[in-house]
């Protein structure tokens, strides 16, 4: 095993929380109802729609109060959590149709992240956005159900296979299919990244009525907080890492779940995300929670929550991360042991990025 990391790796610019933040954080995490300043109303719909939050806050908060707190802008919010909802169940039929080629091949599939948060009703129904589907399987099969599903309608996107994951496939009509080898950043036995099997052997595991199986609560948060800081947080790429953070509470909604979860999630994740990074966004996450944001006497939660923040707010800083990036895919590549593939998936990548169609 390898030794444990340690540090936060982001150094975002002070954050001063406005009006409109304040609003956006309580409504979307805080106790429902809790007394919040009035903000601007425009402006806080912006926000709200370019954080990924406006599904959630329109979910958690009755309209009468939005209305009344947002004004014009509460009927934008309030369309986010339809549209959420709409895609989700949208998704549902899809992944009933990957699930039933997979049985056929003899595959149980495992849905990730948003939809495996819908599937199992984890999430409330149109409170987080499903932009894709993200599925798990075995390679052994992988190969054969793309196949399959691209001679059934499916669209292959262009782009290489390797290790990790298939080149994702447009579903007939709509929607995204990304089907995976193994959990991005969540290490298993001799750092090994787990895979459908790891997902399948865990008591916690279960069957929806989708026909896709989902992880247990703990395996998917630390799924939810490696996809946020180690895949997303140092690319300029603006995901929104609010998100993760409604994911997490909808996950673990108490302070012993935490307690109980954490040396588990310590050990899925030390060699994607460090101590000091784990134990600030289970500070923030609690923070924000019960109502309450970072101050100076939470200095770790404050610099994630800047981070998160700049991320999707700040163009400049998007800008910064991209160096770190690189090289942070470069070392965990030398890691794993496949710098080699690595490298010859950026040169392919650049090739066809400059070749003529």
């Amino acid at each position: 095993m390898h030794k444990p990391l340690q540090g936060i790796r982001f150094k975002p610019p002070p954050l001063e929380l406005s009006i409109d933040l304040r609003w956006l954080l309580m409504r979307a995490f805080g106790p429902p109802g809790q007394a919040v300043d009035r903000p601007d109303g425009d402006n806080t719909g912006r926000l709200a729609r370019e954080s990924g939050l406006a599904p959630r806050l329109s979910q958690r908060t009755p309209l009468e109060l939005l209305k009344d707190e947002l004004g014009r802008a509460a009927g934008l919010v309030a369309a986010g959590s339809r549209q959420a909802l709409q895609h989700a169940i949208a998704y549902e039929s899809i992944a009933e149709t990957v699930a039933q080629a997979g049985a056929d091949l003899g595959a149980r599939i495992v849905a990730l992240k948003g939809f495996a948060l819908h599937a199992a009703k984890i999430s409330a129904p149109g409170s987080r956005e499903v932009g894709d589907i993200d599925l798990l399987l075995d390679p052994a099969v992988g190969l054969e159900l793309h196949s399959h599903l691209a001679s059934s309608g499916f669209e292959a996107n262009r782009g290489p296979a390797n290790d990790q994951h298939l080149p994702p496939l447009a579903a007939p009509g709509w929607g995204v299919v990304d089907l995976h080898f193994a959990i991005r950043g969540v290490e298993g036995e001799k750092g090994k990244w787990l895979g459908a099997s790891d997902v399948l052997d865990r008591v916690g595991s279960s069957v929806t009525a989708t026909g896709v199986w989902v992880p247990d609560r703990a395996l998917l948060a630390a799924h939810a907080i490696s996809h946020c800081i180690e895949q997303h947080s140092l690319s300029p790429n603006p995901y929104p890492l609010l998100r993760a953070v409604g994911d997490l509470l909808d996950l673990l909604p108490a302070s012993e779940d935490w307690e109980t979860a954490w040396q588990e999630l310590e050990t899925w994740l030390e060699g994607t995300v460090s101590l000091d990074e784990l134990s600030a966004l289970r500070d923030l996450c609690l923070l924000l929670g019960s109502g309450r944001s970072p101050g100076q006497d939470a200095p770790g939660p404050a610099r994630l929550l800047a981070h998160f923040i700049a991320h999707r707010f700040d163009a400049t800083y998007r800008c910064s991360l991209t160096s770190s990036y690189r090289l942070r895919r470069l070392a965990q590549a030398r890691r794993q042991g496949t710098l080699l593939g690595y490298a010859r998936r950026k040169l392919t990548g650049l090739w066809r990025a400059h070749s003529p169609d």
